[in-house]
């Protein structure tokens, strides 16, 4: 079996090193750890996209909060943080449901 171009894993990344439930689904996921930052590269699926065929945006926004997440211990040099969770939020919890607000767009112009 051959790789095409595409399928080759970006120079500098490999594997990535934090793995979670929320992100075991889209494995596999791939970063490159820098002097102050973490950047996460994946190959885009189908799996990952939303009806129309795009990325889907709630994967960007959890990708993107795991690397600023990992950009911060990293700059840091520590070895992790703690958030401090609102009241508001301490009730989502594993196995708790979460009803999110309605939701409306509006079109500008």
């Amino acid at each position: 079996m051959t790789t095409s171009q595409d399928d080759r894993v970006p120079a500098g990344f490999s594997p990535h090193f934090r793995k979670s439930p929320l992100t075991d689904p889209w494995e596999p996921l791939f970063s490159k750890v820098a002097e102050a930052s973490v950047t996460i590269a994946l190959r885009v699926r189908c799996v990952h996209c939303n009806g129309m065929g795009f990325l889907h945006g709630g994967l960007i926004s959890s990708l993107a909060d795991n690397a600023m997440g990992l950009s911060v211990v990293e700059s840091l040099k520590v070895q992790g943080m703690l958030l401090e969770v609102g009241p508001a939020f301490r009730q989502y919890w594993k196995g708790s449901w979460h009803v999110l607000p309605d939701a409306s767009a509006a079109v500008a112009g």
